[in-house]
């Protein structure tokens, strides 16, 4: 699953203890990560950044 483009992991925060890692981001700039405080919106998110990013890929 490395190669996914948009990563789910734990983070260490306490609040916000899921976080979703954007790895096409540009490596010369700060990496974008999302926090979120549960995994079943960080999953959502994530699903949504895919299906987003997939459609431009294809040229929707």
């Amino acid at each position: 699953m490395q190669d996914e483009r948009f990563q789910l992991r734990p983070s260490s925060s306490t609040t916000k203890p899921w976080l979703i890692e954007d790895t096409h981001a540009d490596p010369a700039e700060d990496p974008v990560i999302y926090h979120f405080p549960s995994k079943k919106k960080a999953a959502d998110f994530k699903r949504m950044m895919d299906s987003e990013h997939a459609a431009v890929r294809e040229g929707v």
